[in-house]
């Protein structure tokens, strides 16, 4: 009696899972889309939590923009100021 169990992937910001049949002779289905995400690919971040039984998903929220901010130069801003 096998057991079969899902593996959880993301692309293009959509959710899918395959259906793995563990075993001597293991096989894969295809993937099925479950829901658009949204999230963008972070190779070094968890972006989503699956629950033991697959029936639940934790996401991360998107941001609508990513900025960083990179200020030069900063001793002579706080000098301008007056904050030195």
């Amino acid at each position: 009696m096998g057991l079969n169990c899902s593996i959880y992937l993301r692309q293009n910001g959509t959710l899918m899972s395959v259906e793995v049949k563990p075993g001597p002779d293991t096989e894969t289905g295809a993937p099925q889309t479950l829901f658009q995400t949204g999230i963008k690919v972070r190779p070094l971040w968890n972006q989503y939590g699956v629950t033991a039984d697959g029936q639940r998903f934790l996401t991360v929220k998107p941001e609508e923009e990513e900025q960083i901010e990179l200020i030069v130069n900063w001793p002579e801003l706080l000098h301008q100021t007056g904050q030195q």
